[in-house]
């Protein structure tokens, strides 16, 4: 006979399967685990590895976007299809992306 489903069978199960969650990504710094944080490199002087590049595109859009850093920091909502090659920080190419790079408070 399977138990049936009520909250006394579930409720004690849950953080059993949730201790066994194991992480699988092998890149610490991935995009999605770094997003809302700031490029540790991002200030640090050198801009030649620093250059916008377009969003790839994906199956369901063909020009996609994010919204940019820096404007959502002034709380604006602007999409940009451009991201920092380095950082992976979505920006808009030109003063948005030079503020990102040079200010410690953009």
């Amino acid at each position: 006979m399977l138990p049936y489903n009520t909250s006394n069978w579930i409720r004690p199960r849950i953080p059993e399967d949730i201790l066994h969650l194991e992480n699988t990504d092998d890149d610490p710094l991935s995009v999605s685990s770094q997003r809302g944080k700031d490029h540790p490199q991002r200030l640090s002087g050198s801009m030649k590895d620093h250059y916008p590049v377009a969003i790839p595109p994906s199956g369901r859009k063909k020009f996609p976007t994010r919204v940019c850093r820096v404007c959502k920091a002034h709380r604006k909502r602007r999409e940009t299809r451009y991201v920092c090659k380095l950082c992976s920080t979505a920006l808009h190419a030109g003063e948005c992306f030079t503020r990102y790079h040079t200010l410690k408070n953009y």
